[in-house]
């Protein structure tokens, strides 16, 4: 069983992460159906507080506004939970050094692929599509080989000695190249480890002194100080509460957390070409994803979760290198899961998960009292997960109206109603501006929404309402020259030949001095089309 786990992730994590929907999909099902004939050997809090821990996902995604939006977010969360549920305590010797030494080999394709090819992100080589789940993949390796390495006298095999150094640095020098200030962290969390369990308290003091001396010679490009995008993460943690305090006890529902980004969206650093196209589906925070979509309750149990199973596998001594190697590895990916979002990306989720498992002891075979549970649990995993991918691709397939049912919250989708109904004979003008005003309430921090409405209630005649959007969008965009050419058309059509040729002239200064968009949000605030009616 472990075997087939482990050569299923070990595949995953090759094919690009699993990151389709149809290809996780399809991996998820088996391996549910995998687990049918393996009920968990885990006993008492760590059994219940996983179970839990499921069962509270489940409650938060069936309570949510968009249930069957959900639906693919909890198959991707179960998944983890069933491996960990049905590999701990299965993990033989030689299984702990199948993980490890498959661990290495896919760091060393990401390295070669880093440094041979520059594809620090791996997106063009159809491997993972962003860089923080390549350098995450990095670190456990550089925790994983360090442990190794420390676990076995070097005079028992000098080449496997040699083998394992050259793995644990080019991992490492791997990671800086990549610049991923989390992924360091996570391989200062595995090293921790390592190094306190083996006694080596004094080197574990002099590392964490040498770490914010190296910080203070090279600030600027240790912590991405030079990159506009240094400070957008802090940014989303931000955000990330204000989406918690708005339903603390279950959460927006699994998979919603961008439905409360976007009432709380907060604006971009300097350098970026607009002020509010920052979106986000993640939290870059597992914790604050958790909380955010499942409620503090549902970050609570798997914050327990997880500590009951890591308890269970620090009480055992440091005997094995290959258990401490996996010990080391779930404690980086841990690590790296308190400040990123490693699970999105589905095989990398299942590998931090096999390592919690293979540090675990091997426990012994427990009884068959539920046994009859844990397969029709596996029989309803089997079928969601091949029911998962449904909803997203029901979500690009139907029209915005019918879509709508599906994903009611999605201000896109309001907004390709309201467009929809324009385009009709002869145009539904108040069913459009309905849908309309409802992606703005939903997005209220969206000027293409503002600027979208005060043309709108141009064309119905109404200039102080197209006046009021267009001041708000330019409120929100303050380099939008469209803002301005709408305002200066309502102020035009209102008699206020003055403030229209103020608002002319500004919009024609920001239109000259424009920066270049990178979205289809940057294109449209700041791009500068004719005004309806021509009246300037």
């Amino acid at each position: 069983m472990a075997s087939f786990l482990l050569d299923a992730a070990f595949l995953g994590l090759c094919a690009g992460g699993l990151r389709w929907p149809w290809a996780w999909s399809l991996a998820a099902a088996v391996l549910w159906a995998a687990a049918w004939a393996y009920p968990p050997r885990l006993r008492g809090a760590p059994l219940f507080l996983w179970a839990a821990c499921l069962l509270w996902a489940a409650v938060s995604a069936a309570a949510s506004s968009e249930p069957l939006n959900s639906l693919a977010a909890f198959a991707r969360f179960s998944v983890p939970v069933l491996l960990v549920l049905s590999a701990s305590g299965r993990f033989s010797e030689d299984d702990r050094k199948g993980l490890f030494w498959r661990l290495c080999a896919a760091a060393l394709l990401a390295s070669a692929l880093v440094f041979l090819l520059r594809q620090a992100s791996l997106t063009g080589t159809g491997l993972y599509s962003h860089v923080n789940y390549t350098a995450c993949l990095l670190a456990c390796a550089f925790a994983a080989a360090l442990a190794g390495l420390l676990g076995r006298a070097p005079e028992e095999d000098p080449a496997w000695t040699a083998a394992l150094r050259f793995a644990a640095a080019l991992s490492l020098a791997a990671v800086l190249a990549l610049r991923s200030r989390a992924a360091l962290g996570a391989c200062f969390a595995g090293a921790a480890v390592v190094l306190w369990r083996r006694g080596s308290r004094k080197t574990l003091l002099a590392l964490a002194l040498v770490l914010p001396a190296a910080l203070a010679v090279a600030p600027r490009e240790a912590l991405k100080l030079d990159l506009p995008s240094a400070s957008v993460r802090p940014r989303i943690w931000s955000a990330a509460l204000e989406v918690v305090g708005d339903h603390p006890l279950l959460g927006e529902g699994p998979g919603l957390f961008e439905r409360g980004f976007l009432r709380h969206q907060v604006s971009a650093p300097a350098g970026y070409p607009t002020r509010f196209a920052l979106s986000s589906a993640h939290a870059h925070s597992e914790l604050l994803q958790s909380a955010a979509e499942t409620g503090v309750v549902g970050a609570a149990l798997l914050v327990l979760a997880l500590a009951a199973s890591l308890i269970l596998a620090w009480r055992r001594p440091p005997s094995s290198w290959a258990a401490e190697a996996a010990l080391a590895c779930a404690a980086a990916f841990l690590a790296q899961a308190l400040v990123d979002n490693p699970s999105a990306l589905p095989a990398l989720g299942w590998a931090g998960a096999l390592a919690l498992a293979a540090a675990c002891p091997e426990l012994p075979e427990g009884g068959r009292r539920w046994a009859g549970v844990w397969r029709g649990l596996c029989a309803a995993g089997v079928a969601l997960s091949l029911l998962a991918w449904w909803p997203s691709w029901a979500l690009k397939t139907r029209s915005p109206g019918a879509a709508l049912r599906i994903a009611p919250g999605d201000p896109s989708l309001w907004e390709a109603l309201a467009r929809e109904q324009l385009k009709r004979s002869p145009p539904d003008l108040a069913a459009s501006l309905a849908s309309m005003q409802e992606a703005s309430r939903l997005s209220p921090s969206n000027a293409v929404y503002r600027l979208a409405l005060s043309e709108l209630h141009g064309v119905r005649g109404d200039w102080p309402a197209a006046a009021a959007q267009a001041r708000a969008a330019g409120e929100l965009e303050p380099s939008s020259p469209q803002a301005r050419l709408l305002l200066a058309e309502a102020f035009c059509r209102l008699g206020r030949a003055g403030e229209a040729r103020a608002a002319q002239d500004e919009a024609l200064r920001l239109a000259q001095g424009a920066p270049s968009p990178e979205t289809a949000y940057d294109r449209f605030v700041l791009g500068a089309r004719r005004v309806p009616g021509g009246c300037l």
